[in-house]
């Protein structure tokens, strides 16, 4: 797509939002500006109820969201994978949560990330993340991982800014691999960090040959 894009609500580059079941996004990419006067917006989708594949895709533009914004998908509310994809546009959401893949998740099953990119400034005005601004999950035995994955864009929030997450509740388990922060993390209220600004109830948590060389500055938390 190399429009803009204009709408109210879950507004995609390609695709403006799916009710259950399980998309899949290959080799796609965004040029056009997308924006949501009222509600969501996504680079690629704007919102997934069920599961999404995002594999070699792309956003090149800005995206703002007034709700939550992400640079492939606004929010997701089942699973994610998310495989050798990128943003490189800026992306804001003016009241929620902003995300350089997806701005918010309800996630029910495993997720994965694996050989991706962030370049893109992250706004949010609670959570903003390089990959995933706010993550819960409602308490699943499920194991997420991060792979191979790089954030180097600017992310900031007032509540929860970081490099890969702004906010997670209940990962169970959560694996980084070789995988890297170099943008500049602010949380202006309440929690930054290199890779995560704030988690409650993470049981099992695994780091190995993953750094941090950002900035990271948090009003309450660091």
């Amino acid at each position: 797509n190399y429009a803009e894009i204009i709408g109210t609500n879950r507004v995609g580059g390609l695709f403006g939002s799916n009710a259950g079941g399980t998309q899949g996004f290959y080799s796609c990419t965004n040029f056009g500006k997308v924006t949501a006067l009222s509600g969501a917006a996504g680079g690629i989708v704007g919102a997934i109820e069920g599961s999404v594949t995002f594999k070699n895709s792309k956003n090149e533009a800005e995206v703002t969201g007034y709700k939550n914004a992400g640079g492939l998908a606004a929010s997701v509310t089942h699973s994610l994978k998310a495989t050798g994809s990128e943003n490189i546009g800026h992306v804001t959401s003016q009241t929620a949560n902003a995300g350089g893949l997806v701005g918010s998740m309800n996630s029910k099953t495993a997720f994965s990330i694996s050989n991706c990119t962030n370049s893109g400034t992250i706004n949010g005005s609670n959570a903003a993340g390089g990959f995933v601004g706010y993550y819960v999950n409602p308490h699943m035995i499920i194991s997420h991982s991060v792979e191979k994955s790089q954030n180097s864009g600017a992310v900031t929030a007032e509540n929860y800014a970081g490099g890969f997450f702004g906010y997670g509740s209940y990962f169970y388990l959560l694996q980084f691999n070789e995988s890297a922060n170099s943008g500049n993390i602010t949380a202006t209220v309440r929690s930054a960090g290199g890779l995560i600004g704030e988690t409650v109830d993470t049981l099992y948590l695994g780091i190995v040959n993953t750094t941090n060389t950002g900035a990271v500055s948090g009003k309450k938390y660091t």
